[in-house]
């Protein structure tokens, strides 16, 4: 699940979840890798750390044996954030300059990530603007 280019918003952290429960805090130019089990599962996205249905998107998607899934998570322009299934070339093209986060943290404004209990939720607004700036697909 990678974190999509995102001025507005960029700040912000966005929670990936798994069957509603939250896999990690992301910032841009992120991403968690997990694995799941087979069979239908609600992959999602939420911008608030609590699962709010106003404020989350999600996806039922069926897992399938050697399969790799990947998805992409965006500001929603009418809401909070949305989840889109990417292919996997558009994937491994956006994973060469994302960071991992592992489940169970959330990034801190510095992009390193620490698990929930230790870090600090604030909108790390500073960290954005350097970002964005080094994107090679945003010029």
């Amino acid at each position: 699940m990678l974190r999509n280019w995102n001025y507005v918003s960029g700040g912000i952290h966005f929670w990936p979840t798994f069957d509603d429960k939250r896999v990690a805090g992301l910032l841009v130019q992120q991403h968690v890798t997990f694995i799941a089990p087979l069979g239908s599962h609600k992959f999602g996205v939420t911008c608030v750390a609590r699962l709010r249905s106003d404020y989350s998107d999600s996806m039922l998607v069926n897992v399938k044996k050697d399969e790799h899934l990947y998805f992409l998570l965006s500001v929603d322009p009418l809401g909070c954030a949305e989840i889109e299934q990417i292919d996997p070339q558009e994937a491994i093209r956006r994973l060469t300059t994302s960071s991992l986060i592992h489940t169970g943290n959330i990034s801190n404004c510095d992009g390193i990530g620490m698990p929930y209990e230790k870090a600090d939720e604030s909108a790390c607004f500073s960290t954005v603007i350097p970002k964005i700036q080094s994107d090679p697909s945003n010029p």
